[in-house]
């Protein structure tokens, strides 16, 4: 008696998007899971907001990338299994977007240092962290990816590469 052989689950890349507004202020970081690998149509998993008001999740299940006139670059993070894919958003709705924050004025309040990747940072403290933003959820629900064993680690590795400021280069 032969076993049946189970095939591969196909992959869905998926995209960190840069968003390059204004100079000396954070970019806005978004993740990109197009509706094929070729696409620049798909859902886009965000936390959008400012420091005076707090954020809130936003999925955006019908994005269109090359429909945007803002400035932005687009990454490729890693790989999904195809079967894996609708968790991508049930993982965003239960990690916490940003509050209010202490110091709204100062968009850089936060290093890099209080950005809670448990995968990697040990030395995040939750009382320290005042004044996250966008950046700091993306690396938070990438964290929680991780544990849930839907990306791979090395996702880490490319956040950490990824452009965080506009410097005003073309």
């Amino acid at each position: 008696m032969t076993s049946p052989t189970s095939s591969p689950s196909p992959k869905r890349d998926i995209f960190l998007v840069v968003y390059q507004d204004k100079i000396a202020v954070p970019a806005h970081w978004a993740l990109f899971v197009p509706f094929s690998n070729d696409s620049s149509h798909g859902t886009k998993i965000h936390a959008i907001g400012a420091p005076f008001f707090g954020y809130g999740l936003e999925i955006n299940p019908s994005y269109d990338l090359n429909g945007t006139k803002r400035r932005h670059i687009k990454i490729l993070l890693g790989q999904v299994d195809e079967a894996k894919v609708p968790e991508l958003e049930e993982v965003a709705k239960v990690v916490p977007t940003p509050g209010v924050s202490k110091t709204p004025l100062d968009p850089f309040a936060v290093g890099y240092s209080c950005c809670y990747m448990g995968v990697v940072c040990e030395e995040w403290n939750a009382n320290e962290c005042q004044g996250e933003h966008c950046q700091h959820w993306l690396r938070k629900y990438v964290d929680r990816l991780i544990l849930n064993k839907v990306v791979e680690k090395d996702v880490v590795r490319v956040l950490g590469e990824a452009p965080t400021l506009y410097n005003g280069a073309a």
